[in-house]
């Protein structure tokens, strides 16, 4: 009995290593199949390693490419279109060399290149997208695994700039900066003139009009007398903004992008710094203007030739500023395709005097053009005219492709007895009055639209607000262009 006990037991052993066998070799069928899937995947995996660093090679190729062809451009055009094509020629060179068998395999679509530049950058991108084969999973039905993959990248180059500073020299910019300072010149100036605080700039020898004159040999400008007297002009708050501002400028310059250019203007405008990008050299010009530059003692040429020359104008100085300057791109990424900013610090009145015959003569401006509204005074021989900017003269320089900011240097009406001070000064009283109450409403709005856009246009008063206005029309004119190189 038990012999044959023995041999059922032997017999159901037999048979449950048969269902093992069975069990195993239904499980190894999903177990190679995932095997192979993970083989097929890491091959599409390594293609796509390998593809991705073609098209990193391949974009950071193209933008670089696009960069070096930009700043080695000496034209004045813009060089984008030719760049980008530069571009897209390195690129899908570069893609072709590091994608190996790949780059002319039917599996490879074909690789789309796109390159832009705008606002002094460079970006890029390569799209590609692949049918990796497979071996395993074709038993499965998938006979390729499709991967694919966006890559982008970058640049941004230097932004140039040049920054045009056109200032007011003229006789209302020789008034005090304050109350104070404009009692201090009144006080000083009246055992010479018989008192001043407007046209402060002029040199008491040759104003005939003055009835007291010191001698040739003690002769001093009454801007020096001021200053003698610790008396501060509104030219020197000027003056001092900008020099201020400049400094700012010279520290972000360190990529030696911007350059400048002073120019002065009473009736005709000067150039007293070239533009340079000696930022310092701009400074010392800046600090050496003054109410009379140009004129030590005797004024040997015609003073119609210099910036002083009586009155103010505006219109002509923007004329002249506007013959003056090349036409501009708009590119900025080349020192020839240079961004231009023109900064216009004025009170923003203009007049028709002009002197005459190394000063001891006045006349009209031949070169002053009538604006509405505008209003005339009989004085000295002939009509006497004032009336406020012409917005319109900014035009021209802005559609040359210059950014126009203004600075309204808001116009002072001297005291009651200042205006009426002089002997010559009898229209004084009506004068100031229409320039309260007609022109300088008007000021604001004129400046504003001679400005490129109402942000560009400001205005101030005070030391302090000039002081601040001036730092703000620069600091905007370096974030338009510092902020394309973040």
């Amino acid at each position: 009995m038990f012999d044959r006990l023995r041999v059922l037991l032997g017999r159901y052993a037999h048979d449950q290593r048969g269902a093992v066998a069975v069990l195993v070799a239904l499980m190894a069928i999903p177990l190679f199949g995932a095997v192979g899937l993970a083989l097929d995947y890491n091959m599409a995996l390594t293609a796509r390693a390998k593809l991705d660093q073609a098209a990193d090679a391949a974009v950071i190729a193209g933008v670089t490419t696009a960069q070096n062809y930009v700043e080695s451009y000496t034209g004045t055009g813009n060089p984008y279109a030719a760049a980008i094509a530069a571009a897209q020629t390195q690129a899908q060179a570069q893609f072709a060399a590091n994608a190996g068998q790949m780059a002319n395999s039917s599996a490879l679509g074909t690789p789309s290149f796109n390159f832009t530049i705008a606002n002094a950058t460079v970006t890029g991108s390569v799209i590609y997208s692949y049918s990796s084969p497979t071996y395993f999973a074709k038993l499965f039905g998938f006979n390729n695994l499709t991967i694919g993959n966006t890559v982008a990248s970058s640049l941004t180059m230097k932004v140039y700039a040049n920054i045009y500073i056109v200032l007011d020299v003229s006789e209302s910019m020789g008034i005090g900066a304050t109350a104070a300072d404009q009692t201090t010149i009144f006080t000083a100036t009246t055992p010479i003139n018989g008192g001043c605080i407007l046209a402060c700039h002029l040199d008491s020898y040759y104003d005939q009009y003055y009835p007291k004159q010191p001698s040739a040999a003690t002769s001093l400008t009454t801007e020096q007398i001021a200053h003698n007297a610790g008396a501060t002009l509104r030219i020197d708050v000027a003056k001092s903004a900008i020099i201020t501002a400049l400094n700012t400028l010279q520290a972000a310059n360190v990529n030696n992008t911007y350059q400048v250019a002073v120019y002065v203007f009473s009736n005709v405008l000067q150039n007293v710094y070239p533009l340079s990008g000696n930022i310092a050299g701009a400074i010392t010009a800046v600090n050496n203007i003054d109410m009379t530059w140009g004129w030590t003692g005797p004024p040997t040429p015609p003073a119609s030739q210099g910036p002083q020359a009586g009155g103010t104008n505006i219109t002509h100085a923007l004329q002249q500023l506007n013959s003056n300057l090349p036409l501009l791109s708009g590119v900025g990424v080349t020192a020839g395709t240079a961004l231009g900013y023109v900064m216009l610090i004025s009170d923003a009145i203009q007049d028709n005097l002009e002197f005459t015959n190394n000063m001891l003569g006045i006349t009209p401006d031949s070169n002053f053009s009538l604006f509405p509204p505008n209003h005339s005074y009989t004085q000295f021989g002939f009509n006497w005219t004032l009336e406020a900017v012409d917005p319109s003269q900014c035009a021209a320089i802005k559609n040359k492709g210059y950014t126009m900011l203004t600075l309204d240097v808001t116009y002072v009406i001297p005291t009651a007895t200042a205006q009426e001070s002089a002997s010559y000064d009898s229209n004084y009283p009506s004068m100031f009055s229409y320039l309260q109450n007609t022109l300088l409403p008007n000021i604001p709005a004129s400046m504003s639209s001679c400005a490129t856009a109402a942000s560009n246009a400001y205005s101030a008063n005070t030391p302090s607000e000039i002081q601040t206005a001036i730092s703000q029309m620069f600091n905007w004119a370096i974030a338009q262009s510092s902020h394309l190189t973040q």
